[in-house]
C-alpha cells in the first residue's frame, strides 16, 4: 500500500469519527489526528492510529454514561474499523 492510500484512508476514517464526536472538544481532536494523518510520515501513522483509538474509546464512554446509546454503537462501530484497517495495513 502506498502512503497516499494509507493517509486517504486513514483521513477518511478520521473525518467519520470527527463528525460522530459527542463535544467540540472530541471533534477539535479528531480534526487534529485527521491533520496528522495527512502530513505526517508513514511510520508516525501507528501513533495516529493509536491516538484515534483512544479518543474513540473515551467518546463512547462519555457518550454511553451519558445515556446516547445511539453514538456510542456508532463510535464502537468506527472503533472495529478502524481497528481492522489498522491491522489489515500493519499500522497495528
Amino acid at each position: 500500500m502506498t502512503w497516499y492510500y494509507l493517509a486517504g484512508e486513514l483521513s477518511l476514517l478520521l473525518m467519520e469519527i470527527e463528525a460522530a464526536a459527542g463535544s467540540q472538544w472530541e471533534s477539535r481532536e479528531a480534526s487534529r489526528l485527521r491533520h496528522r494523518a495527512e502530513t505526517v510520515e508513514l511510520s508516525a501513522f501507528s501513533e495516529v492510529v493509536e491516538g484515534a483509538l483512544v479518543l474513540l474509546h473515551g467518546m463512547c464512554d462519555r457518550s454511553f454514561y451519558s445515556g446516547d446509546a445511539g453514538l456510542c454503537v456508532r463510535q464502537v462501530e468506527l472503533t472495529e474499523r478502524l481497528e481492522a484497517f489498522a491491522s489489515a495495513a500493519g499500522l497495528r
